[in-house]
């Protein structure tokens, strides 16, 4: 099934992170600095513009514009991706590659040459890792959510959701169940 984006309409985006690997949230200063540096890197380089962002504990909320449905594509696999990557290589998840089992327990053995191809030393795979420990280890709990906002009152929805987000993640409001009705503009802008 193909995912719905349009090059007319804004998107909001949605990435959702298991909150066992990135212990304390993105809102520590290393990763949300990481997180909006790559966004940067890779909204420029896919031609999506950033309309909206907001860095949450466990996800994160974008509100783009794209040029064409392959540059977004591309936008949606390598943004998640990279920040997983990044996270990982600076030590940011809660797990490194080392941490997925010993190298004593038999399940990490070094590569075995099937070609002649030469490997370098300390180069190890994980080979009999049991499918539930793989699904615990990734960064991202779901694929990134998209939603085509149709409308400027949707649009209006969205982009106040956004703020409200931002600014319960910020500690200006409190988090209540009934956020989401009977909110002022001023108690919104604060």
């Amino acid at each position: 099934k193909m995912r719905a984006l349009s090059s007319k309409d804004p998107i909001h985006l949605v990435l959702k992170a298991n909150r066992e690997i990135i212990r304390g949230g993105f809102r520590s200063y290393k990763r949300y600095f990481l997180i909006l540096k790559l966004v940067r890197i890779y909204s420029k380089r896919f031609f999506v513009k950033i309309e909206q962002i907001s860095i949450q504990g466990d996800h994160v909320h974008l509100l783009i514009r794209i040029t064409k449905r392959s540059l977004c594509q591309s936008f949606l696999r390598v943004l998640p991706g990279q920040i997983a990557q990044q996270f990982i290589a600076k030590g940011l998840a809660g797990f490194a590659i080392q941490d997925l089992s010993e190298k004593n327990s038999g399940l990490m053995q070094p590569e075995k040459g099937v070609t002649d191809t030469p490997h370098s030393e300390g180069k190890w795979v994980v080979t009999d890792t049991p499918k539930t420990e793989q699904r615990t280890k990734r960064l991202w709990k779901y694929r990134p959510f998209t939603r085509v906002v149709k409308g400027y009152k949707a649009y209006r929805i969205v982009r106040d959701y956004i703020l409200l987000n931002e600014a319960e993640a910020l500690g200006v409001l409190a988090y209540s169940k009934a956020r989401l009705r009977g909110l002022s503009k001023l108690q919104l802008q604060s």
